[in-house]
């Protein structure tokens, strides 16, 4: 897997999860610094978790 192609992986697998309910404490929490998506930790651990690994990676 390519590193672009694990990025656009990752990227759908996070934007099915999105939440704006969650989003907006998150950015204020961060002093709106940041762009969130409003995924906790366990939901995004778990999305991630399945994607295929990139060859040569550590986990």
């Amino acid at each position: 897997m390519t590193p672009q192609s694990a990025a656009t992986h990752i990227e759908a697998a996070l934007r099915a999860l999105a939440s704006g309910l969650q989003a907006a404490p998150m950015r204020a929490y961060m002093l709106k610094q940041f762009a969130f998506l409003g995924i906790r930790a366990t939901p995004r651990r778990e999305a991630l978790r399945d994607l295929p690994k990139l060859s040569g990676s550590r986990a």
